[in-house]
């Protein structure tokens, strides 16, 4: 049997659509209304278990008839643009032919994305242990020839038990050697702690303290291309800082060194964007402090990320994947353009085929052979 158009009848809304959207404003308003006491109720004693039983109530009565409404407006859409033959097997290829071909690639650039960021995150790992392999190289210098390193830069802090300012140094580093990372005072560090043995005396301790300050990020970025911003936890968001949740902790970053928000701004879809989460050492206890984490935002280029791993003939790899990729991208879409053209032809043909049977059939309707 041949589809027939419904009319305009059959496509009014029942009657009982304003009450269910009525139904819904009210849901609404008792999830806002539940809010705003909740507030008001937060550090009194009363209790709050009706209020929240009720709020989820609502929540289920307002999704409930938020889908209801969605399958509604598709319903009539169906049957308003797509009753005839020609516009459901149109509707059937963009389904089933078009769509998983943009589905299919959004997966794999973010499968790429992924990939990418994992790799950053892993950039930035080898980029601090490198600093404290360094570190740990100019201690030992140190203890032996007492001479601060060349290429050292200006934050760098040099404790000596030898020295007065071995009295700053907690007791867990005087007598261990330790490469890592600690946290002191709301601030990040690079510690390498070097033991050098005596007979009949206690050990001397040398330690290396690098904060992970501007002047840190900044010979990162100019050596490795790479930007990093550090975040501090807070209590609560400050003005002029970016303020953002990291695992239930308010993390602020730092804009005074420039405009972040731009900044991200500016490397959306350009570069590769990626968060790390660190737990670090108490400066103090020299214990792991779970409480305190720190949280790094890694924004990469492309070109810095294959340099890091493929060094300096990283250009031609990279144009040498890229023109494979895109020959096979290329030959690919061609392919699947041969195969839309096909079945477009096809759609066409079997309408004109329905087109010319409805007309028949109305003909012999009619009585006119």
């Amino acid at each position: 049997m041949l589809p027939v158009r419904p009319t305009t009848s059959a496509l009014e809304p029942k009657r009982r659509g304003g009450r269910l959207f009525l139904v819904w404003l009210i849901g609404c308003l008792v999830i806002i209304g539940a809010e705003f006491v909740r507030r008001g109720l937060r550090g009194t004693p009363f209790p709050t278990g009706l209020l929240t039983f009720t709020e989820f109530l609502a929540w289920l009565v307002v999704i409930a008839l938020t889908l209801y409404g969605f399958a509604v407006a598709i319903r009539w859409l169906m049957r308003a643009l797509f009753w005839r033959v020609g516009r459901r097997l149109f509707l059937s290829y963009l389904l089933i032919g078009m769509m998983p071909f943009f589905l299919f690639a959004i997966l794999l650039l973010t499968i790429g994305y992924m990939i990418a960021g994992v790799m950053s995150h892993a950039a930035l790992r080898g980029e601090r242990q490198a600093s404290l392999g360094q570190m740990e190289s100019a201690a030992l210098e140190y203890g032996l020839t007492g001479k601060k390193p060349a290429d050292a830069l200006p934050t760098l802090e040099i404790y000596d038990t030898d020295a007065n300012s071995g009295a700053k140094l907690p007791d867990w580093l005087k007598e261990t050697t330790f490469s890592g990372m600690a946290w002191r005072d709301g601030e990040p560090l690079l510690v390498a702690s070097r033991q050098f043995p005596r007979t009949a005396e206690r050990p001397r301790t040398v330690v290396f303290v690098q904060p992970i300050d501007k002047t840190w990020i900044d010979q990162l970025h100019e050596r490795a291309g790479m930007i990093i911003r550090v975040g501090r936890e807070s209590d609560t968001g400050r003005k002029n800082k970016v303020n953002m949740k990291v695992e239930g902790s308010n993390v602020d970053f730092n804009a005074d060194d420039g405009d972040m928000e731009d900044l991200i701004v500016h490397s959306i879809g350009r570069k590769i964007i990626w968060g790390d989460l660190t737990s670090l050492n108490d400066w103090k206890s020299g214990g792991s402090d779970d409480e305190h984490q720190l949280f790094t935002l890694i924004i990469n280029p492309v070109s810095s990320l294959f340099q890091f791993y493929f060094g300096a003939g990283s250009d031609q790899y990279v144009r040498i994947l890229f023109n494979v990729i895109t020959s096979l991208s290329v030959m690919l879409l061609f392919i699947y353009m041969m195969a839309a053209l096909f079945a477009a032809v096809l759609i066409y043909s079997i309408t004109r085929a329905v087109n010319r049977i409805e007309k028949g059939t109305k003909a012999v309707e009619r009585g006119d052979f």
